[in-house]
């Protein structure tokens, strides 16, 4: 039988949250009875914090306080609140419906995303989740999330780097939200060329038809978060909303830790 993710009822998101708040107080507990370091500096921390960094990591991690655009997640002056998009947006209209960034892809922030995607950076990784959780939680929630979808990665890559930190991050999202996360809804078909020596429009060519959904799965006018790590043209997570809508989805927001800025 296929696994239908349909929009929540009032009681589904009570009950999740329920047993979010439950897993929120044994993490607490552990934390007062193993003495906790920061995971960015490894520094002690003197008392558990919520995103176990210390406070000189944690300030210069969510350092910046710039408006942005509400649709490409780009920073800009421009009141995209009050016209969708800005001037940085791409000339084709991206098909997901939002961007929340932690941050821009810079200084301690950038660093931070190299590291997670090292093998042995999971606690790293949760940090950055709940630091992204923080600063957008009353948007988040607003979005009613049904299912919390991370973006992929090709399974030889996945072997290499010993896990997919979009998927780390989805969980720990997943469990604020009190909602379910589909770790397998999305599929790679094949192993993309690299896109980090790609122009823009090359980038968007190099993900065209790249992902596909996992049979098993039925989306039925489902609220989707979409995660990754960082997000430079946005051609990665267009190709994954293209998909999701295809596959049912009714609106795809994204959440990624870092927004890279031309």
């Amino acid at each position: 039988m296929p696994l239908v993710i349909r929009g929540n009822t009032t009681l589904d998101r009570l009950k999740r949250q329920i047993c979010a708040s439950g897993r929120q107080f044994y993490e607490g507990v552990l934390d007062a009875v193993i003495p906790p370091r920061c995971n960015f500096c490894e520094a002690p921390l003197e008392t558990a914090k919520l995103a176990g960094l210390c406070s000189v990591c944690e300030q210069r991690l969510v350092a910046e306080d710039r408006q942005r655009c509400l649709i490409c997640g780009q920073q800009s002056d421009h009141l995209a609140a009050k016209s969708p998009g800005c001037p940085k947006c791409p000339p084709k209209r991206l098909r997901f419906d939002s961007v929340s960034p932690l941050g821009t892809f810079e200084n301690e922030l950038r660093e931070a995303v190299y590291r997670i995607k090292q093998p042995g950076t999971y606690a790293l990784a949760e940090s950055l989740a709940k630091l992204l959780w923080t600063r957008h939680r009353d948007k988040f929630l607003k979005l009613e999330v049904d299912v919390v979808v991370p973006v992929p990665m090709y399974w030889s890559r996945r072997i290499r780097r010993g896990m997919n930190n979009p998927e780390v991050l989805a969980r720990r999202l997943a469990s604020k939200l009190g909602t379910n996360v589909a770790a397998g809804l999305l599929v790679r078909r094949r192993n993309t060329l690299s896109q980090l020596d790609l122009s823009p429009n090359k980038r968007f060519e190099n993900l065209r038809h790249a992902m596909r959904p996992a049979a098993g799965y039925v989306l039925s006018s489902a609220n989707v978060l979409l995660v990754d790590d960082v997000m430079t043209t946005g051609a990665t997570c267009d190709e994954a909303a293209r998909v999701l809508k295809k596959f049912g989805a009714a609106r795809v927001d994204v959440a990624v830790i870092a927004r890279t800025e031309p």
